[in-house]
């Protein structure tokens, strides 16, 4: 996800202040797609290099690609051909989100999370389209009509208001990466060309940075988020999916995950221990999960619920209301007169 990193940051800098009353940072996630479905990893600062993937969350009869994940929700969204599916970490469920008429093929998304929005891309016979949703099912509508071949890619920078994708190429046209402002002020804004196939891509927002793997070159590169300053970071036999962690740039091949130091440059990438449950990923993202329980109490007027312990539910009144659901007033009594 493009602000991922950024918008984490700024969340923790709320959630920090909330460890007073009970709330948790959450763990460090990655989620990789391959043939065995989705499985889930913890990731490690201390070290980033090992990622052991033991659970299997989605499997492979769905097809999945394309992930992208809500970290305000602890849901993970993907493509499947004609549905769009959504997995909740908290209840372990899977139900369709948006599901499309015969002919419809549903590609990248992304979600903007500061205005909880997933923008997509689906072909019809009509051709190629963004599209972009409320992910509480509302307001869904065409952001961009007649996109040049297929976006394969999507990525949101909410901070300064631009949806990045990218295309596939052709012998006249090649592949490349553009941005449109989300206020839709300019539509189509060509920042880099790539090769004949489609560059996946990955925005480091908070680094004025993004990453994209060639295939067709089989290298990894890097630019400004305007696409000046392009520079090869690194080379692989058929690099998919770049994520950034920390000061690492992941991606996937047939044979595994693979990560480089962005600051080394072209230093040798290294294979990733990813554990038994993921063969032949190609596709990954990155979340953070907070596991505590949802709330189960109603709080009334105006009181909020909150876990203090991790396990059970109870309500933070506002000043003038107490009791377990913040129902009664302070100082009134419902004895009877005499």
């Amino acid at each position: 996800m493009a602000n991922f990193l950024s918008l984490t940051k700024v969340c923790v800098l709320i959630l920090v202040t909330a460890t007073q009353v009970g709330f948790s940072l959450g763990r460090e996630i990655m989620f990789a797609v391959n043939v065995k479905g989705i499985s889930i990893s913890d990731i490690d600062h201390s070290n980033p290099s090992v990622l052991n993937f033991t659970e299997i969350l989605v499997d492979p009869m769905s097809e999945p690609n394309y992930p992208v994940y809500n970290p305000l929700t602890s849901t993970l969204y993907f493509g499947s051909e004609s549905n769009i599916f959504r997995y909740s970490l908290k209840n372990k469920s899977l139900e369709t989100f948006i599901s499309a008429e015969a002919e419809h093929y549903f590609y990248a998304m992304d979600i903007d999370v500061t205005e909880q929005r997933l923008y997509f891309q689906e072909n019809d016979i009509n051709g190629s389209h963004i599209e972009v949703i409320n992910l509480d099912g509302t307001d869904r509508k065409t952001f961009m009509s007649n996109v040049i071949n297929t976006a394969e890619e999507i990525q949101i920078d909410a901070v300064n208001g631009y949806l990045y994708y990218s295309t596939t190429g052709n012998i006249i046209i090649p592949a490349f990466i553009a941005r449109a402002r989300l206020d839709n002020s300019v539509y189509h804004d060509i920042l880099v060309n790539t090769s004949l196939i489609t560059p996946r891509f990955e925005l480091d927002v908070e680094a004025g940075k993004m990453y994209w793997c060639d295939i067709f070159f089989k290298i990894v590169e890097q630019a400004n988020l305007d696409g000046s300053h392009r520079r090869t970071i690194g080379s692989s036999s058929g690099p998919i999916q770049p994520v950034v962690y920390g000061g690492y740039l992941y991606w996937c091949e047939s044979d595994g995950i693979f990560y480089v130091n962005i600051e080394d440059g072209m230093a040798p990438q290294e294979q990733i221990i990813t554990g038994d449950s993921i063969l032949r990923p190609f596709g990954l993202a990155l979340g953070v999960y907070d596991e505590t329980p949802e709330c189960d109490i109603e709080c009334l007027n105006g009181g909020t619920c909150f876990n203090a312990d991790n396990t059970n539910s109870t309500c933070k009144c506002r000043d003038g209301f107490v009791g377990p659901t913040c129902k009664r007033v302070v100082g009134y009594c419902a004895c009877s007169l005499p």
